[in-house]
Order: C-alpha cells, then sequence, then structure tokens
C-alpha cells in the first residue's frame, strides 16, 4: 500500500505527547473530540470540539509529502490559519504519528488512530 494510501482515512488523536511527556489527560481537558479526515486527492478537513472560544472549530485545505515524503503539510484554504509542517514518525493503515515544533520551546507529538463513530 503506497504512502499516500496509508495516510488517507480519517484519524482521532489517541495520545498527545509535549516535550517527550504524555500529556494527552491535559489535551483532552481542552479539545475534547476532533477528526482529522485526509483524502487521497491532497485535501484534508479538520474538526473539533474545544473548550478554546477562540480555536477554529472547523476546515479545509490540502496536503502534500515534503522533504522527499518525510515531512506532511497541511495548507488551510483559509488564510488567517497558518500552515502546518509535521514530520511524520510513523505512517500504517491504522496508526498515525506526526512531529510539529508549534513554538520554539513546545514539539508536540500526535499519536493518531483511525476515528471511528463520533
Amino acid at each position: 500500500m503506497s504512502k499516500k494510501a496509508r495516510l488517507a482515512n480519517i484519524w482521532k488523536v489517541d495520545t498527545y505527547i509535549l516535550n517527550g511527556k504524555d500529556k494527552t489527560t491535559s489535551y483532552r481537558q481542552l479539545v475534547t473530540r476532533e477528526k482529522l479526515v485526509i483524502f487521497q486527492s491532497g485535501e484534508f478537513e479538520y474538526s473539533e470540539v474545544s473548550s478554546w472560544i477562540w480555536a477554529t472549530p472547523l476546515y479545509t485545505g490540502k496536503w502534500e509529502f515534503i522533504n522527499d515524503k518525510e515531512e506532511l503539510l497541511l495548507t488551510p484554504y483559509n488564510s488567517a490559519i497558518k500552515p502546518r509542517t509535521c514530520k511524520i514518525l510513523r505512517l500504517k493503515n491504522k496508526s498515525l504519528w506526526l512531529e510539529e515544533q508549534v513554538t520554539s520551546d513546545s514539539l508536540v507529538e500526535y499519536h493518531y488512530l483511525p476515528h471511528t463513530g463520533e
């Protein structure tokens, strides 16, 4: 199965790691539910339910592999939302691990599993 085919799925965060420490419980206090839909067509959709009043709950955009398919670039169609570049740590049929340098002192790992239901 190609890398593109493995990436195309409906994903949810299973584990949230901040600077090497599991912070999933703290993450879930802010983001109660999210869904990252990656289409083979090169588009994506992200939605979340959170306690962040200023967060954008739903947006769409395009995705592409960059740096020899070692990284994933997510570019929202809404120019008010900045593009995200994530290093691909693991990409299996039912497992996606992405690493993102959110700020100079915040390195985040998202461990995704396939989304099942709401």
